[in-house]
């Protein structure tokens, strides 16, 4: 490279490095221009200074990830989002029918596919095998949506109702925006000190 490409081209990474310390660290978007109107102090935070510091770490990766949000459901969200981004990434992802309510026990031709759904996203084992009447709402089926119940903060009742159906209903595309918007949101917030909160 000539030396004004190589000056072109170290002034251009610099700015998209800069830009990525700040949204990592605060966020992409400030929560006043959508409506998150919590009090907080403006957070002192120096991405020139920190940039700095890159060239001479060991461990860059190491130094970035200090950036991100310190509360525990950060690791796991983005252990999550790689899960559902590869679900969402399948063409034959079984879809869940408009199921009416349904108890154990009872039969519709929709438990098929819902058995195939809840597989594919791990609440049903793979191993479990489906009952000779493949329409009915087995015991195993039963766990595995209370399983389901469970992650989404629902009654783990084992009672397929419309809210159970709501939440059955969103595709995996749409838990990878959700799970972006909840760690955007982590991002805004300051850090968690030893108080006890809720989030």
């Amino acid at each position: 490279l000539a030396a004004g490409d190589a000056a072109e081209f170290d002034t251009a990474l610099t700015v998209c490095v800069l830009r990525y310390i700040s949204d990592a660290h605060l966020g992409r978007v400030p929560p006043r221009a959508v409506g998150f109107a919590l009090e907080m102090e403006a957070r002192r935070f120096d991405p020139v200074a920190f940039v700095s510091q890159l060239p001479a770490a060991e461990a860059p990766a190491q130094l970035l990830a200090t950036l991100d949000p310190q509360f525990a459901l950060f690791g796991p969200l983005i252990t999550a989002l790689a899960h559902w981004r590869d679900l969402a990434a399948r063409s034959d992802f079984p879809q869940v029918p408009n199921l009416p309510k349904l108890h154990p026990g009872e039969s519709d031709a929709g438990v098929g596919p819902l058995r195939e759904f809840l597989r594919a996203i791990g609440d049903l084992p793979s191993a479990a095998r489906a009952p000779k009447n493949a329409r009915v709402y087995d015991p195993d089926l039963v766990k595995a949506v209370r399983r389901f119940q469970e992650r989404q903060g629902l009654g783990a009742d084992g009672v397929i109702g419309e809210a159970t159906l709501s939440q059955l209903e969103i595709s995996p595309a749409g838990r990878v925006r959700q799970i972006e918007l909840a760690l955007e949101r982590l991002r805004w917030l300051p850090p968690p000190d030893d108080e006890a909160f809720v989030v």
